[in-house]
């Protein structure tokens, strides 16, 4: 089996079964849903199934913290955007980081 086909079971194993076919395009938190402790905990997962180490991922650059995600929306929607933009992580980028052994 190759690697992404492992990525893919591991995020169904994970997370779920999707409608929406997985791709290397697929971004982990506009499109899995995954923030906060969530993210966490699947990349901390992810890094021991896969041996990849993840001690220079700066997680804050990818997900927001757990908590209440309406206020941000509800501001958003009047004008008052408060949410910072987040980087996109796909398992596009998994599959780089099992290739180099490393998530950055």
């Amino acid at each position: 089996m190759d690697a992404f086909q492992r990525i893919k079971n591991f995020v169904i194993q994970q997370r779920w079964e999707f409608k929406e076919e997985l791709t290397e395009n697929t971004d982990l938190r506009r499109d899995l849903q995954l923030w906060g402790d969530d993210a966490f905990e699947f990349l901390v997962s992810f890094s021991r199934e896969f041996n990849v180490d993840i001690s220079d991922f700066v997680f804050s650059k990818y997900f927001p913290p757990e908590g209440d995600r309406l206020v941000p929306k509800l501001l958003g929607f009047i004008g008052l955007n408060t949410e910072p933009e987040y980087h996109s992580l796909t398992l596009g980028d998994l599959l780089s980081a099992i290739v180099n052994g490393k998530l950055r």
